[in-house]
């Protein structure tokens, strides 16, 4: 069962270094976590994501563009109508990874057609 619980650090085998005396813990399992280092786990992963998935819409980009980084890098920067006149980065900025990736996928899929 899920329970947030304070635990006293002093002495306490389950302290956690990094937020002081007394820290706010969830059991997950048998093991007590502290709850900030969860919130602060998932900000590094969804950072790690979301880095994951730019690079990934990069390395698409550069592909239509046959490996040009100076186009890619000019096409990410440049405002597009058919992106609701926002450029891929404001897109990236935005948390729109998605709508982007399958945007770039159906250009490269048309370009590939031709």
């Amino acid at each position: 069962m899920d329970e947030i619980n304070f635990v006293a650090i002093v002495g306490d085998p389950n302290k956690c270094a990094k937020h002081g005396d007394l820290v706010l813990s969830q059991f997950y399992g048998n093991n007590l976590v502290c709850v900030d280092c969860i919130a602060e786990s998932r900000a590094k992963m969804a950072g790690e994501l979301q880095d994951y998935l730019k690079d990934e819409i990069e390395f698409m980009v550069l592909q239509f563009f046959n490996g040009n980084k100076e186009k890619q890098k000019k096409w990410m920067e440049t405002k597009n109508p058919a992106l609701g006149n926002a450029s891929a980065n404001d897109m990236l900025k935005a948390g729109r990874h998605e709508k982007l990736k399958m945007f770039v996928r159906y250009q490269v899929e048309e370009n590939w057609r031709e």
